[in-house]
């Protein structure tokens, strides 16, 4: 009996071990993106996506899309997370453990806390401003905005917490001087959509509009706008901007992340330098940028699935993948109140292809349709209007294939007649005639012209065999062109993010299975035409 309920306790020992190794919040089975977080500067990362566990499943977030990231500005463990697409997500332990807050679907596109009462919150929420009283337990709507026009941010001035803004998808700058019991409309930019609004915390009259085609800045809360930042962006190549970013403690530095790199201000936006990179401009957007607010000559970035990091200003980088997820690296943030913390958020990018080869099908079918015609061009024991449709003729001083200037027929079966359309012409056709490769002689006859094709001699036949050999070799050359473009697409899109590694090695062996399958054809066609070659 001892050694039964001895094996029993052991079975139940055992169970319960692989159950927890089973329920691993952090595995592979919860998803390789959402967040991730270090806490050396990005020296190392730990996915950071646990929710809750049962004895039946693990609930992670590990396949959320990152909207942004918004820290609280008292509490130092608490970090808010809005997704494009499941909410807007809370942890109170420094991203331990998620909670999802009463927004569980959509995009929470702007959010903002009193830091005066940080149990006043307001949101914005597909067309409408919401504002919480009870630190995010309960949310009242205050503001409705025509439907279609999102409510894309909100802010709230930190020396008047009264005053309240909200910035539209519309372009209209909206302004609550009650805490958005009553709104009215500060300002109108017609045909701009106005991304982000930011309020510089230690000075309030100064505030920046995203938008998609630069940033527009007020020194007067909001009332007056200019756009000197946009056209010094603009010499320096740096729109449309993917971030924006300053610190508080100095925020006369700026930097902008754009898909052709990131520039860099030091003088509050009035004139803009390129900092160079390791990823040539142009080629992999830089998607997010952040500062260490500890130290200033400490900034990070992202492009594709990759972090990179610089200790000395941006003289030097890193390049660092360290990172265990396939995903686009969509946003990276530091902990304005725990030096060297970094916040990261994935963005699963679910391109519109599942073969690039087949993508590019009809720049391949060119290929054997030029190659088909051209090789019409050769002669073989037959004589075919096909084989001097295409001669270029000199009408008039223009260019021109002869088949827009003439009928062509073939009364014998070794004989062509041109008939033009035009008499004058007929001096002109020769002349090409007699020019071409042909080797034929025309004969003009009354307002028509006259070819007799002869039989071919076996020296003619090797010529015009070894003539078509070269046709197909620029077949072949023009197939291996179009791979290098397709080649270049798919590595484009493993290094933005789009597809992981292992896509892009299977689309790479897709892709020589395709060129072997063109060259296999260009092969065929050719022993058909050596065929009629030889037929004599």
């Amino acid at each position: 009996m001892k050694k039964i309920i001895f094996l029993i306790l052991i079975t139940l020992f055992l169970s319960a071990c692989a159950l927890t190794v089973k329920t691993n919040p952090t595995s592979s089975s919860g998803g390789d993106g959402g967040v991730f977080i270090s806490a050396d500067r990005g020296a190392t990362w730990q996915q950071k996506i646990f929710v809750s566990q049962t004895q039946q499943k693990t609930v992670t977030i590990g396949n959320v899309d990152v909207a942004f990231f918004y820290f609280h500005p008292i509490n130092q463990n608490t970090v808010y997370m809005s997704t494009l697409s499941n909410g807007l997500w809370k942890t109170d332990d420094l991203g331990e453990t998620w909670v999802q807050t009463s927004f569980k679907s959509g995009n929470v596109t702007g959010f903002d806390i009193d830091p005066k009462n940080p149990d006043i919150m307001f949101v914005g929420y597909q067309n409408t401003v919401q504002k919480s009283i009870d630190a995010g337990k309960t949310w009242e709507v205050i503001y409705t905005n025509q439907p279609g026009n999102t409510i894309n941010q909100v802010g709230i001035d930190s020396y008047n917490d009264q005053n309240i803004f909200a910035a539209t998808s519309g372009g209209v700058l909206l302004k609550s001087e009650d805490q958005g019991t009553t709104w009215r409309i500060l300002k109108q930019f017609p045909n701009k959509n106005l991304k982000r609004l930011i309020i510089l915390k230690i000075d309030s009259h100064i505030m920046f509009l995203i938008t998609q085609d630069g940033i527009l800045r007020s020194n007067d809360n909001g009332v007056t706008w200019s756009d000197t930042m946009t056209q010094a962006l603009n010499k320096v190549t740096a729109l449309p901007i993917n971030d924006f970013i300053f610190t508080d403690r100095n925020p006369s530095i700026m930097y902008v992340a754009s898909n052709n790199g990131i520039v860099k201000s030091k003088d509050g936006g009035s004139s803009w330098v390129v900092v160079p990179t390791v990823i040539p401009a142009g080629t992999v957007p830089i998607q997010s940028i952040a500062i260490n607010v500890y130290d200033e000559n400490e900034i990070y970035f992202t492009a594709g699935s990759t972090f990179y990091k610089s200790q000395d200003d941006g003289t030097t980088w890193q390049t660092l993948k360290n990172v265990s997820s396939s995903r686009l690296f969509k946003v990276i943030a530091a902990d304005p109140k725990k030096a060297g913390t970094l916040f990261l958020g994935t963005l699963l990018v679910k391109k519109n292809m599942t073969n690039f080869s087949e993508n590019y099908q009809t720049e391949f079918e060119k290929v054997l349709e030029h190659l088909k015609t051209d090789l019409q061009t050769i002669r073989t024991g037959r004589a075919s209007p096909a084989i001097i449709e295409p001669l270029i003729v000199d009408a008039y001083g223009t260019p021109t294939p002869l088949i827009q200037l003439a009928s062509i027929s073939s009364p014998e079966p070794t004989q062509l007649f041109i008939q033009p359309w035009d008499a004058n012409l007929l001096k002109s056709i020769e002349k090409a005639i007699q020019t071409s490769n042909l080797g034929i002689m025309p004969v003009i006859q009354g307002a028509g012209m006259r070819l007799n094709f002869p039989s071919l001699t076996e020296e003619r036949r090797k010529e015009l065999i070894k003539l078509m050999h070269e046709k197909l070799e620029k077949a072949k050359i023009a197939v291996r062109a179009v791979r290098e473009n397709i080649q270049k697409s798919i590595k484009q899109s493993e290094s933005a993010g789009e597809i992981s590694e292992d896509q892009k090695t299977l689309e790479l062996k897709n892709l020589q299975t395709k060129v072997e399958e063109m060259n296999v054809q260009i092969e065929k066609i050719g022993q058909q035409k050596e065929t009629d070659l030889t037929t004599i």
